[in-house]
């Protein structure tokens, strides 16, 4: 009788040790199924295509992408294989597929003005001036063509735009800033005052910004997009100002890294 009641309370033990182990690894999966998601609600990614096709259709289903962004060239094909943004009618279609598939996610895209924006004239859309343009203009003036290229932006469908640029013009010779007129003003008061404005029209369509590049990359003497960039000795405390004053009078909106 004894030898019974031992061995059934080791079955019971072994019984209740399985459960908890089992019971463990259900929160352990949960939790990983959890933090999945949550990574995967901080990818944007791009495609190819300018259509729907079985690739992003299926990403969509099987991720919980935060979103997605559009371009109009191809850049690792060198253009010979077609990318996202032909005309405006075919984009206001590509979205609302997009948007059919996930309703719930960012449709981005690169639309500073000037030479940095995916919606080109020759598209058939209406570009606006540069940064550098804008800055010789009153903030009112940067503003309208703010509200303009924002309901641009919505009667597309998209819902985000990487910009503004508030990168303090420090050296106007920089390639990737100053040489593309990507930059407001060499003055940072002036960089927030005109990004501000710019902010303030895309808002009126409820575009969600994205004000670039943390910590700044006005003074930068190269291309960060082609190699290393060390601004050790150029960077200024003056390029954080655009940032503490929007940040100060309630922006809070995306901050894109310098990359």
């Amino acid at each position: 009788m004894k030898k019974l009641i031992l061995i059934l309370i080791i079955a019971l033990g072994i019984f209740l040790l399985l459960i908890k182990d089992n019971n463990q690894k259900v929160i352990n999966n949960n939790e990983e199924a959890e933090l999945r998601n949550k990574i995967e609600q901080m990818l944007i990614i791009g495609f190819r295509g300018a259509t729907i096709n079985p690739y992003i259709d299926q990403t969509l289903k099987d991720l919980n992408v935060g979103g997605v962004i559009l371009f109009d060239r191809d850049v690792p094909s060198s253009g010979e294989v077609e990318r996202n943004i032909i005309n405006p009618e075919q984009t206001k279609k590509l979205i609302s597929d997009l948007k059919e598939l996930r309703g719930d996610m960012f449709v981005a895209v690169d639309a500073e003005g000037g030479y940095v924006n995916r919606l080109k004239e020759k598209y058939g859309f209406t570009n606006i001036p540069s940064a550098q343009e804008m800055g010789e203009g009153s903030p009112e003036e940067t503003k309208n063509y703010g509200i303009f290229l924002g309901q641009q932006l919505s009667d597309l469908g998209f819902n985000l735009n990487f910009a503004p640029v508030v990168d303090v013009n420090i050296n106007p010779d920089n390639p990737v800033i100053g040489y593309l007129e990507r930059s407001f003003s060499d003055n940072a008061e002036e960089v927030y005052s005109h990004a501000s404005a710019f902010i303030e029209g895309l808002h009126q369509s409820n575009i969600i910004t994205a004000i670039k590049h943390f910590p700044g990359h006005g003074s930068s003497k190269d291309d960060s997009h082609l190699g290393m960039t060390d601004v050790t000795n150029t960077y200024k405390e003056e390029e954080l100002l655009p940032y503490e004053l929007l940040i100060e009078n309630g922006y809070n909106d995306m901050v894109m890294t310098a990359h």
